[in-house]
């Protein structure tokens, strides 16, 4: 008896260890092909350009630790700024994507932080690190901006940026407001929504790389973090988002949110970009469709440089109308 139960036991430990090093190679291949690598714009895509608008720039850059992150302060001549915003930009991107958005924000009257993100376009660093990378590069930021320029501070930030946006309250709990566009909840909530639940055993693995990555920063969670925050908080997504999905992420923070200074934008047809008008979404779904039509990597190369980038980002006057107007007055919960 007592001899098969010691080999039951070293059966048991033996599969423990398998799990073990199983899930630490699974994880480690996982991040590795998804992060261990710079982002750079291909020079296909085009984007609205600050100097089509007429922004002054002011370059900036500072430290991340031993890496130095770039970017420019925006802005349109007013003799007084109502303050300073650093916008989050999103993954597999760049802040000069969202250029449109930033306009919108120093048009109103703000001093607008564009930046990217480690291993990022204008920003050193070998590779983009990890899933919660967007939030310790923000924080970098706003320490950046209270050490060189006496202005309250607004933060907006989508997908990637916007989890960076909704938990950035936990590190700089004066930011005066937040717009989060298309946010998700944590690194394993969204680990868990793009993975099959056989998969959810290697999650655990997942967030210890991420923690050996950026510390606690792995862990942070935007439903805790808004339940917590003094910072007047806009959430906005899309029901029908694919990339972040709503289900998964806002729907749950609607539930689980009980912080008046929290407020929700909800809409529709929007996919992965609340902000968009909806002819811009349409626009960009059906010309992805008809690129997986074409076979030839030439020839899905000159259809790319055919598209109307413009189009494809243009902004929905309404909701940007909506932003505006609870960045400068009090909001009330929108759905559309």
């Amino acid at each position: 008896m007592w001899v098969s139960k010691m080999i039951g036991l070293y059966i048991l430990l033996g599969l423990i260890c398998l799990y073990i090093v199983f899930g630490i190679i699974i994880a480690l291949m996982f991040h590795k092909k998804m992060f261990n690598k710079r982002w750079e714009p291909d020079g296909i895509t085009k984007y609205y350009l600050a100097e089509d608008f007429g922004l002054n720039m002011e370059s900036v850059s500072f430290k991340r630790k031993n890496v130095t992150l770039r970017g420019y302060i925006y802005s349109y001549n007013f003799e007084k700024y109502k303050g300073i915003f650093v916008f989050s930009h999103g993954m597999w991107s760049c802040h000069k994507s969202y250029m449109q958005e930033i306009e919108r924000l120093a048009k109103d009257g703000y001093k607008v932080l564009g930046f990217d993100y480690h291993g990022t376009d204008l920003s050193d660093g070998k590779n983009v690190r990890a899933l919660s990378e967007s939030l310790v590069s923000l924080d970098y930021a706003i320490r950046f901006v209270k050490e060189n320029y006496n202005d309250e501070i607004y933060v907006m930030g989508h997908s990637w940026g916007g989890f960076a946006a909704s938990n950035i309250a936990k590190y700089h709990p004066d930011i005066k407001v937040v717009i989060c566009m298309a946010p998700f909840i944590s690194v394993v909530d969204l680990v868990k929504s793009f993975m099959g639940k056989k998969y959810w055993i290697f999650i655990p693995f997942m967030v210890g790389i991420e923690f050996i990555k950026n510390g606690s920063y792995a862990f942070s969670n935007t439903i805790k973090t808004l339940n917590k925050t003094k910072s007047r908080t806009m959430v906005l997504h899309s029901k029908d988002d694919f990339m972040v999905k709503y289900n998964y992420h806002t729907a749950k923070l609607v539930k689980k949110c009980k912080n008046n200074l929290v407020e929700f934008f909800i809409t529709d047809k929007k996919r992965h970009n609340p902000d968009y008008t909806i002819d811009a979404v349409e626009y960009m779904i059906n010309m992805n469709k008809e690129l997986k039509t074409i076979t030839d990597e030439k020839k899905k190369l000159e259809f790319r440089k055919s598209w109307d980038y413009k189009r494809m980002g243009r902004l929905d006057d309404k909701v940007i109308s909506l932003i505006l107007d609870f960045v400068n007055k009090e909001g009330i919960y929108y759905e559309e």
